[in-house]
């Protein structure tokens, strides 16, 4: 897996290897754009790695996906395809909100309540 996200969403091969179409935040979901999860037509973009643990607005932790989905989906991690697989090894590397691993949070907790 990845050390570090990849940079360019044009060039990534696993995107592609896994059908799904790199998007953003900052453009418009590309017309005839398929929901990563069922196949529709997306009109969202859903976070793999959810934003409610830390999950960050990269391209390479967004799908595509219908509003069904997105729903459905909730904070959940439901796809296990390899674009999937690696946000989450990303989010597990550090790459997050606050950019801190679980151990640094653990270690960082203990401090606090040794002080």
């Amino acid at each position: 897996m990845a050390r570090k996200p990849p940079t360019d969403p044009r060039v990534d091969t696993l995107a592609a290897e896994c059908g799904v179409t790199p998007i953003s935040f900052s453009s418009p979901i590309p017309p005839l754009t398929w929901c990563h999860y069922c196949g529709f037509l997306a009109t969202s973009r859903d976070h793999i790695v959810p934003n409610s643990v830390g999950g960050v607005d990269a391209w390479w932790n967004l799908a595509p996906s219908c509003n069904q989905c997105n729903v459905a989906k909730a904070d959940r991690q439901e796809c296990s395809c390899l674009f999937c697989l690696r946000a989450m090894a990303l989010w597990h590397l550090g790459f997050r909100r606050d950019g801190k691993t679980r151990a640094e949070k653990r270690r960082l907790k203990k401090l606090k309540e040794l002080s």
